[in-house]
């Protein structure tokens, strides 16, 4: 009989990155109530995405909403 402690602490695989390498790009950041991050990450889980691409998308609309060129 297999431990099922043993099954259950099993590190899962590592997700592959997407888009650009981390020396390609620059942090930006803030400070944001915990209400603001709880739905973030609710809406990333919902969507089967990450808040990293929630936020980038949040960029583009701002940026095309200002009339600015696409960031993607």
């Amino acid at each position: 009989m297999a431990n099922k402690f043993a099954t259950a602490l099993k590190p899962k695989e590592t997700p592959r990155r997407r888009g650009r390498p981390r020396r390609e790009t620059r942090h930006i950041g803030g400070h944001f109530p915990p209400e603001t991050v709880k739905q973030l990450r609710l809406i990333a889980v919902e969507e089967d995405t990450t808040s990293q691409a929630l936020l980038e998308e949040a960029l583009e609309l701002l940026f095309h909403s200002r009339g600015r060129r696409s960031i993607g």
